[in-house]
């Protein structure tokens, strides 16, 4: 898979974070809502207006995404004060863009559990009056939607989303003078949903970040190794980059090596594979390879020792003890280390 980086200042002044860019289905999901609406300028609250919806939508990367969604409108309050009695009482279709301002002034994290962002978009209403012309009453209009999505992520892999979005839904056309935002023809409501991110061609269900200051920082630590012991360093390099870092090795009686790619610490079907091989009771330790800093580092270590730990205890195995020990010497790999025993 062609790998292309763009650098995106996600961290602050001191840190960049290079982000993985997207295939064109990467970072696609869908989902369904429900939701009840009122009169923006609450004239008349009460019957609520009750909605369900569908969901279609994108990120470009993780602060900008695009949705389209199409909500049934089930109440009369405000929409279309007309004798008619049909249940559905309208269809609203959006096309909305989603800016996620969790991520555009904080870190980019991909086991984030809570993100917040604003949305806003162009659609169009249309209203089901049966038996009354469109010379009576006008039964379509040009809308807009302005709102916010608080997002919860969950599940181990985070492709799961709950969604609250508070949400003003204006008629632009509806006074019949022109396209405005007019209150008294506004919805006010909130909906409520669930959203499921297809997994992308990275493997995961999100975007793939990667520390660039501290491959910088140790790109430059081997050229300056390099110009000092060439021969030496040269072989260090061609020997870290032929270990294949997917596969598992025994070390010692009873105990366990499980490698990581870089940067991850996603469990591949290798390593599944031997750790379902294993029994009794057991110690789980972690390291992380020296190329990121020594913060990322330590906190992936632990992820991976955690990863590992879970799944042994999902099949029942006694996990003692999980320890990450981020960068252990200069020689340091992408590892866990599952020791039977006490």
């Amino acid at each position: 898979m062609t790998m292309v980086l763009m650098f995106s200042m996600l961290v602050g002044l001191n840190a960049q974070t290079a982000i993985q860019t997207s295939k064109v289905l990467d970072n696609v999901y869908v989902g369904v809502n429900a939701g009840v609406f009122t009169p923006l300028n609450l004239d008349n609250v009460f019957p609520l207006n009750t909605t369900l919806g569908f969901r279609v939508g994108k990120n470009f990367s993780p602060v900008i995404g695009v949705f389209v969604d199409d909500q049934v409108f089930f109440g009369n309050n405000d929409f279309a004060l007309t004798e008619a009695r049909n249940i559905v009482r309208a269809n609203h279709l959006t096309l909305n863009g989603d800016l996620n301002l969790t991520n555009l002034f904080s870190e980019y994290r991909a086991d984030r559990k809570f993100e917040v962002s604003v949305v806003g978009g162009l659609g169009w209403l249309q209203m089901f009056n049966p038996g009354i012309s469109e010379a009576d009453y006008p039964d379509d209009d040009l809308t807009a939607r302005t709102g916010m999505k608080l997002a919860w992520n969950l599940g181990e892999s985070h492709a799961h989303q709950f969604v609250v979005e508070p949400q003003v839904l204006w008629d632009l056309t509806a006074t019949g003078h022109g396209v405005k935002f007019h209150e008294g023809h506004a919805q006010l409501g909130v909906t409520v949903g669930y959203i499921y991110k297809f997994k992308t061609s990275n493997g995961t269900h999100n975007f793939k970040t990667y520390d660039v200051g501290a491959l910088n920082d140790e790109i430059n630590r081997l050229r300056e190794e390099l110009a000092k012991k060439p021969t030496e360093v040269v072989r260090e390099v061609t020997n870290t980059v032929e270990v294949p870092v997917t596969n598992t090795v025994e070390v010692a009686v009873g105990d366990l090596v499980v490698f990581f790619a870089q940067g991850s610490a996603d469990l591949s079907d290798e390593a599944r594979a031997a750790l379902d091989k294993v029994t009794g009771k057991v110690n789980v330790v972690a390291t992380a390879s020296p190329e990121g800093g020594k913060n990322y580092n330590k906190r992936l270590s632990e992820r991976r020792a955690e990863a590992v730990a879970k799944y042994l205890r999902d099949r029942n195995v006694e996990v003692v003890s999980t320890e990450g020990l981020g960068v252990v010497g200069r020689e340091s790999g992408r590892v866990a280390v599952i020791t039977v025993g006490e």
